[in-house]
Order: C-alpha cells, then structure tokens, then sequence
C-alpha cells in the first residue's frame, strides 16, 4: 500500500532538515519496528534503519528488507521520476508499505517561479497505485499539525491490526 502525507506548497528538501514533512515521516519510522529510511541529503535526527542514496540507478532494492519503507526526499527521483515506479514494484511485491511526502501543488507568491516540477509527476506517478492520502495542508500551526498526526498514527496502528 502506498502512504502520502500530503503537505501545502513545495516541499523544502535540503540537509539537516526538520520542518513537518520531516516530524511526520520520522514519527512513522520510531513508532512502527522494521521500518526503514531512504533518504537523499543528510538527516537533522538519527535513526539505525537507513539507507541514504543519491542515484536511483544505483539503489539495491534487495537491501530494502522490512514492512515499511518511507521515502524521506522526493529529489532522490529529480533527474528520472519514473524510476520510482520501480521502487513501488518493488514495495508491492515484497508487502513493503510505501510512505512519501507529497505537495498539494499550491504556489505561493514568494515562490512561484520555482516550484519543482518533479514533485508533481513523482506525486502522479504515486497515485496510480492503490493508495491513501493523510492530510497535512491545513496543519498550519503546531496544535493542528500534532492532531493531524494523532489521526494518521491511530488510522495506521489499526490498519497495523486489522
């Protein structure tokens, strides 16, 4: 199953970054065991279970072993969007639940003139597949952001059960 958090505007991907796409998928991976992180630029947080790649051509899909993969940077598939197709194949065929961030696509006036375009198409390539949208753009303020992520968290750990 593929899992979007969704967020407003682009998102900001760079090393050490801790903004709420960041909070969100790092709750995703301590609260649930063998989780892991695919991440492009460095981590402002530790966690033990984490593969960094810069290439997608040269990812190893068989060292992805766990029930949950969550993809930290969209920019790991800038250069070739589609080859995350290859990723989700991967996750479906082996039962490895997919979590990504998303952008809902709005533009803002102070950065209009450079969204990037590749969220989009990963976004469009993501939701072909089977998935579930949690959403994360109206958690503008830190009280709705941590009652966004109560919902989501509770939906996963019963979907977890069930």
């Amino acid at each position: 199953m593929v899992y979007l958090l969704e967020f407003g505007g682009k998102l900001y991907e760079f090393n050490g970054s801790l903004g709420r796409p960041a909070k969100a998928l790092r709750e995703i991976c301590e609260s649930f065991s063998r989780s892991m992180l695919l991440h492009r630029h460095d981590l402002g947080f530790f966690y033990w279970h984490k593969h960094q790649c810069k290439d997608p051509e040269r990812l190893i899909l068989e060292k992805l072993q766990g029930d949950r993969l969550v993809l930290m940077h969209l920019d790991l598939y800038k250069d070739c969007p589609e080859k995350i197709k290859d990723l989700l194949d991967y996750c479906e065929a082996n039962g490895i639940d997919f979590f990504a961030p998303i952008s809902d696509g709005a533009q803002h006036y102070w950065d209009r003139n450079s969204f990037p375009s590749h969220q989009m198409e990963i976004r469009e390539l993501m939701q072909e597949r089977e998935h579930v949208v949690y959403d994360f753009v109206g958690a503008s303020d830190e009280r709705s952001f941590k009652m966004a992520m109560a919902n989501m968290m509770r939906d996963l750990k019963l979907r977890e059960i069930l």
